[in-house]
């Protein structure tokens, strides 16, 4: 039986988006350690010699008392917590977007916060119950322990505080969404599925010889694309001699009946190999940054957007996502793209998947802005700047090409959108000059940029860019 790492993953993410996993857990352990305390308490009851002479002791009024008060107040202060983290929740969602709430919701330290103080509480209470009446069983380290997880918890209230406030600045905010980004940059998909062909001419041949008879396996509910188990496929497709036509990557949306993949093979394709390539393609209500691309992108989109809006009106933050978009793509085309197809160990075609479309990207990352922020000059002459950056940093003649592209495209929208002359003829300054270094950098490339480019595309010869825009202004 094949492992079902994706079905795994998908549970642990559901599991770490949640205020309920963390709590329980330490909850459980609350429980046991208390009895362990117990337990370790009878051991010494006979033995008074064993304690410390400064060892504070208590008789069972004061203990029950002292438990007593340090429950109820945990347990008003857990409602204060979780009060709390619903309103930081609801800030959230109005001021950057309701898709961010996953980012709050996975993060470790509320949840151990929360996880602490209902720990706190079943201990005292399981500790009160074991105590006796005068002269009975009176639990000295567990009384202890008790007075113990009180002060611990004020040191946790104050971190959650702190935890809190800087939670919901714009800043920490952006760090996450970027590691977000960062993280399914640096796993793009079908980069770890098998491996890249090392004779594209033989999989050419592999790919001309291919039947036209595929067999679709379809989707058995609606939902959008979380994951997809690159293990299953790779060894359900060695191991019944296959080819599978990947149709759909994650984020797309499906409905019942929509081919997820389609099958090249020798035989029939029998119902149980059908139902584990479709146990492979995790399906679920929302989207997931995990290895959507695109829509670690949109959530870095949707705080611009929200920014520029007439409501919010705040142009620095949109230029801040702006900053982080042009770093994250920057990543992007400082590496060369994986190959559409994958092949086993032997070297034979196994998957196509559907490569990474670099303009698809682009436009998802800036048009939106774009289209918000046009208008405001700042706004335009980031964007503006950071698609140059992106240029710069692009490896590939044809990634420099999508760039440039783009950019007088943009450049053209913002010289009818922006009211004011004087910032279209910054504008027009400012990008004709990024394009005249551009265009000095790929006719007189440097020794280190010739020679990473003849090893890796075969190309050394400079790209061709399209002639400046001539705006009505004077030109650099």
């Amino acid at each position: 039986m094949v492992l079902r790492i994706g079905s795994l993953i998908d549970l642990w993410d559901r599991l770490r988006t949640s205020y309920w996993f963390v709590p329980a857990v330490m909850f459980v352990l609350a429980a046991l350690i208390a009895a362990g305390m117990l337990t370790l308490d009878y051991a010494l009851a006979g033995s008074p010699e064993k304690f410390h002479p400064w060892f504070p002791r208590f008789g069972s009024e004061a203990a029950r008392s002292i438990l007593s008060t340090i429950a109820s107040g945990l347990l008003t202060v857990t409602g204060v917590v979780f009060s709390l983290t619903i309103v930081t929740l609801q800030l959230a969602s109005s001021q950057f977007g309701p898709r961010l709430l996953r980012s709050f919701m996975t993060k470790l330290g509320t949840q151990i916060v929360l996880g602490t103080f209902t720990a706190s509480f079943i201990y005292c209470i399981i500790i009160i119950g074991s105590i006796r009446g005068d002269g009975g069983f009176v639990p000295q380290l567990s009384t202890a322990g008790g007075i113990l997880l009180g002060v611990i918890d004020i040191a946790v209230l104050i971190y959650f505080i702190h935890h809190v406030a800087t939670s919901i600045r714009i800043e920490t905010v952006m760090e996450t969404l970027v590691d977000d980004l960062r993280e399914v940059i640096d796993g793009l998909f079908p980069e770890a599925l098998g491996a890249s062909p090392p004779d594209e001419s033989d999989v050419a041949r592999q790919l001309a010889a291919l039947p036209e008879d595929a067999r679709p396996v379809p989707a058995q509910e609606a939902g959008y694309i979380q994951h997809i188990d690159r293990r299953i496929l790779m060894n359900t497709a060695v191991q019944h001699d296959l080819i599978l036509r990947i149709d759909r990557r994650p984020g797309d949306f499906v409905v019942q009946g929509v081919a997820l993949l389609h099958v090249l093979g020798p035989e029939p394709l029998a119902e149980e190999v059908a139902e584990r390539l479709r146990r492979s393609v995790i399906v679920g209500p929302d989207r997931t940054p995990r290895e959507d691309v695109s829509f670690a992108i949109r959530q870095l989109v949707e705080v611009a957007v929200r920014a520029l809006s007439p409501g919010v009106n705040d142009p620095y933050t949109a230029i801040e996502c702006t900053n982080r978009l042009g770093q994250a793509l920057c990543r992007v085309v400082r590496r060369q793209p994986p190959s559409a197809c994958r092949v086993d160990d032997d070297g034979r075609l196994r998957v196509i998947a559907p490569p990474l479309d670099l303009p698809v990207l682009l436009r998802a990352a800036f048009d939106p802005v774009a289209r918000a922020g046009g208008s405001n000059g700042e706004v335009a002459l980031v964007l503006l700047h950071t698609l140059s950056m992106i240029a710069s940093c692009a490896m590939r003649p044809d990634d420099r090409r999508a760039v440039i592209d783009l950019a007088q495209d943009l450049a053209r929208q913002f010289d009818a959108q922006l009211p004011l002359e004087r910032d279209r003829r910054v504008i027009a300054q400012r990008f004709s000059a990024a394009l005249y270094e551009l265009a000095r950098a790929e006719e007189e490339p440097s020794r280190a940029r010739k020679a990473d480019a003849d090893a890796t595309t075969g190309e050394g010869a400079a790209v061709p860019l399209r002639q400046p825009l001539r705006f009505e202004t004077e030109e650099v």
